[in-house]
């Protein structure tokens, strides 16, 4: 499911750079590609890109990354020997790379670093054949974890309303973008909104420290995180009127860590529950506590590759002004 989804959402991201790049990245865009490659180095803004470029080339990776999360979301890389499932998702996670490295002021946003943080993880994640390995699993919390306590903390440090409970009494006639119930959410009681912020609080700051105890307590907190994320995209309208690839993101990485077949808790309860605790070595599948499994380890790949994902920085970072 976790995979599946996350398919979609680089399906939806690859579709939408390829329509739109050539107006704000082309060679004849507002912030051409090309000339952001002249003035910044490969260190700097790793990229495909850096190496050649052409509003062709760029349409044809963004087209083969739609066709590879196709081919991801339809379950061709469930069945897939576990070296080309990992390859076809490293594949995607290098393409998506390279377009938010030199996307400039229009990949800027955090939803590009969690869409790749969370796509570097899904490599290791595997086939449906295989157990995923402990740290992954750990990691994928650690995002959700990171991504709702976050939310949490900005509403308490960056608005009073929010913690006198009142922000959701006006929310709903103010947001940006409402949608087609926020005409009603907006007249409900008073003592509704205010159950509704608190409620909030407790799913984004409580209930996220939950992720990293045994089921099925931490499925109960990843639910009660997923409801908090349909319940924010359905007040904002985001969703509803702009299909949101941040609310999409949460959504996805939550149901990473909601319990399942593949899916397990802290690392001092993985072998009661019988899951493997690295990735292959070598990619030889093994038995593990009764389910298909590997041994091996991939601790120092994830260690050395994460730090090429921005070191967890809002690509903006990379981008100097001109």
């Amino acid at each position: 499911m976790f995979l599946r989804a996350l398919a979609v959402t680089y399906l939806v991201a690859f579709v939408v750079a390829a329509n739109q790049f050539r107006p704000l990245l082309g060679q004849r865009g507002l912030l051409p590609i090309p000339a952001f490659v002249s003035r910044v180095p490969f260190k700097n803004a790793p990229s495909v890109f850096q190496f050649h470029y052409s509003d062709r080339f760029f349409v044809a990776l963004a087209w083969l990354g739609a066709a590879l999360a196709a081919a991801a979301v339809s379950s061709v890389t469930d069945h897939a020997p576990a070296a080309a499932s990992m390859a076809v998702w490293l594949v995607m996670w290098v393409l998506y790379l390279s377009i938010v490295n030199v996307g400039q002021t229009w990949y800027s946003f955090g939803w590009e670093t969690l869409l790749l943080e969370a796509g570097f993880l899904a490599i290791f994640v595997g086939p449906a054949a295989f157990a995923p390995p402990a740290l992954v699993l750990v990691l994928i919390r650690w995002l959700v974890f990171r991504v709702e306590f976050g939310a949490g903390m900005i509403k308490m440090r960056g608005d009073s309303c929010w913690r006198d409970l009142t922000c959701l009494i006006y929310h709903h006639e103010t947001q940006p973008m409402p949608g087609p119930l926020s005409w009603w959410f907006h007249r409900l009681p008073v003592r509704v909104h205010r159950a509704e912020a608190l409620g909030n609080h407790l799913a984004q700051l409580v209930m996220p420290f939950l992720l990293f105890t045994p089921q099925p307590v931490a499925g109960v907190a990843a639910a009660a995180a997923g409801e908090v994320v349909a319940v924010r995209a359905l007040h904002g309208g985001e969703v509803l009127n702009e299909a949101s690839h941040d609310d999409l993101l949460d959504f996805v990485s939550v149901g990473g860590t909601s319990g399942g077949s593949r899916r397990t808790s802290c690392p001092a309860c993985l072998k009661s529950y019988g899951w493997p605790t690295s990735w292959p070595s070598g990619l030889t599948p093994g038995r593990v506590g009764g389910r298909t499994g590997t041994t091996g380890g991939s601790g120092t790949a994830i260690r050395g590759l994460l730090p090429v994902v921005a070191g967890g920085r809002n690509s903006a970072n990379l981008h100097p002004a001109p």
